[in-house]
């Protein structure tokens, strides 16, 4: 096992990878700002880093020049373990915010004095979006690119649009996160990108028994969009049946999703264990590591600890996990006292844990405690897309022939 856990994979695509519309993507002209939407897996966080290289090295930008700005520093050390492949400057990547905390020290501006640091952030950014439409400033950079911009608000476009001369935004609405994030018809406006606006085709990472599972936690309306998004010429032949189980007791659960990620490591696959809150994520780390599961704890606070290129798994929140991808995602803990407090509702954080898998999501619970989110799985249980069991872990890991799409009770 000690081999397995030290191997490293890249997760990063090379170039020679990508889609012919992915490569046009790359090459916009930077004379316009570019706003790209596309679903999850799609490919928007590998095509932020190949714009960016491309930028550098034939836009004749120097790293000074160009920012990458992020939503969360958990991304911002995921994009460093696929940026090194591309040689690619660290220091051009930054979180939003800590870029509005830096022009306002630049500009000579006062930080936010707030406690909560949500209100901190809204308070500076609104403070030096103002300065720079009230003053005139003039851009400071050559080109930003944004990922993740559907978790912005409408402030962070207007700061854009004054202090960067040219713009690429990657987003996704069906991932939003954040109640307080602008409408994408907004940001393209203030961009002045709503007729260039470009939607990416085809999810390139889940495959079927993934995407039918996600979709269940997508409004009725918005369900046929994503399922039709996926391309099947580019997803496994094969697919193991998503799981979910319930268990009597949280320790119990633990030790489930122990043996289950024993079982992952062993098969070289790439793990994320998402969770609900921080506290959740010391609790699990605790209780797999005391069993001697080697799991490694990202956190927004401190995550450079973390390397995303090792297959020892990861333990982090759903919000942290945004823009991230694995090959299996355990997704315990599923119950009212942990998602009923969330700030974002439960279907959409459960959307977009499920979005992080590749080829395999399990989903766990305690009996009695359940959400009642986990309701909308009935259906998908009945057509045989996914495995619910209560006592026994046995045929987790079942493997069909592709499902056939017209089935699956939508």
């Amino acid at each position: 096992m000690q081999e397995t856990i030290e191997s490293r994979r890249v997760w990063m695509i090379a170039r020679e990878r990508l889609t012919e519309q992915q490569k046009r993507i790359l090459a916009l002209p930077v004379e316009q700002n570019q706003f790209i939407s596309g679903p999850p897996g799609c490919g928007k966080t590998v095509l932020l880093l190949h714009r960016a290289n491309h930028l550098l090295h034939n836009c004749n930008l120097s790293p000074h020049q160009l920012r990458v700005l992020v939503f969360t520093n958990v991304l911002r050390s995921y994009i460093q373990a696929g940026g090194d492949s591309l040689n690619l400057p660290f220091e051009i990547v930054q979180s939003f915010y800590s870029w509005v905390f830096q022009l306002a020290d630049r500009e000579g501006l006062p930080r936010s004095q707030a406690v909560r640091l949500e209100e901190k952030c809204k308070e500076t950014l609104e403070r030096v979006t103002r300065y720079f439409e009230t003053e005139n400033i003039p851009p400071v950079l050559e080109a930003v690119l944004v990922d993740e911009g559907q978790d912005l608000p409408l402030a962070a476009y207007r700061l854009l649009r004054k202090a960067s001369r040219h713009v690429t935004v990657f987003a996704d609405s069906t991932q939003k996160l954040y109640a307080e994030a602008g409408m994408i018809a907004g940001a393209t406006d203030i961009l002045d990108v709503e007729d260039r606006a470009i939607r990416l085709a085809g999810n390139l990472r889940s495959n079927a028994g993934v995407a039918r599972l996600a979709a269940q936690f997508l409004p009725t309306e918005a369900r046929d969009d994503y399922l039709q998004s996926y391309d099947e010429g580019s997803l496994p032949a094969k697919a193991r049946i998503p799981l979910l189980f319930r268990t009597k007791s949280e320790d119990e659960e633990w030790e489930r999703v122990g043996e289950i990620v024993k079982q992952e490591i062993g098969a070289n696959n790439r793990v994320a264990i998402l969770v609900a809150d921080n506290a959740t994520v010391n609790r699990g780390h605790s209780a797999l590591a005391s069993s001697g599961i080697p799991v490694e704890r990202v956190t927004a606070r401190a995550p450079e600890g973390a390397d995303f290129n090792a297959l020892t798994p990861k333990i982090l929140t759903v919000f942290s996990a945004k823009g991230l991808s694995f090959d299996t995602v355990l997704i315990p803990r599923i119950t009212r006292q942990h998602y009923a407090y969330a700030a974002t509702a439960a279907e959409r954080m459960l959307f977009v844990a499920c979005t992080r898998a590749r080829d395999w999501v399990c989903l766990s619970t305690v009996q009695g405690s359940e959400i009642r989110e986990l309701r909308r799985l009935e259906g998908l249980a009945l057509a045989g897309h996914l495995i619910e069991q209560e006592k026994s872990l046995r045929n987790f890991s079942v493997a069909t022939d592709d499902l056939p799409e017209q089935d699956a009770p939508f």
